[in-house]
């Protein structure tokens, strides 16, 4: 009798990531698609040949649509308009971001540099009251920034909301 038990915890794998990695991830996207390049304009030349031969075998109509689709498809990829695209929608959010981590940075090296004025505080604090040990700073809006960006430039829905004009100040997308 095996008296081993067998687990049954599921192991949790964490997919978060952030902003910069998720643009570099989808850099990286574009540019095995770019690949594909030689592919398709060899598939095209190959399409462009069989539509002038007389085979009557093939559905003609159906030929130049994929013709044409290609056509498309290789034009774009050689001018690298996916990554425009994208790019340009983007820019927005990760200027945003960008400047928001500055803005955290900066207000982490000023409290740094007051810890030890904080120091002396709670060591006069009440120790029964759990709220004078629980530092509170003013929150960002990275993750915000971060959940307009996955659903707006990540998904292809290049509609992005820009902030209202009461937003404006706590908000900005340039």
């Amino acid at each position: 009798m095996n008296l081993h038990r067998i687990s049954k915890k599921v192991p949790h794998v964490d997919h978060r990531q952030t902003l910069p990695s998720l643009h570099k991830q989808k850099l990286n996207e574009f540019a095995k698609h770019r690949e594909t390049l030689p592919d398709k304009e060899k598939l095209l030349g190959q399409l462009i040949v069989q539509y002038k031969s007389d085979d009557c075998s093939t559905d003609r109509y159906e030929l130049y649509k994929k013709i044409t689709s290609l056509q498309d498809e290789v034009r774009k990829l050689r001018d690298n308009f996916y990554e425009i695209e994208y790019l340009t929608h983007s820019a927005s959010y990760l200027n945003a971001y960008y400047t928001e981590t500055e803005k955290t940075k900066t207000r982490h090296e000023q409290a740094n540099e007051s810890e030890t004025e904080d120091d002396t505080v709670y060591e006069e604090a009440d120790t029964n009251d759990l709220s004078n040990f629980v530092k509170q700073e003013d929150g960002t809006i990275k993750g915000k920034i971060y959940k307009e960006y996955t659903e707006f430039c990540l998904s292809g829905n290049y509609t992005p909301s820009l902030p209202r004009e009461e937003e404006s100040e706590e908000y900005k997308l340039n």
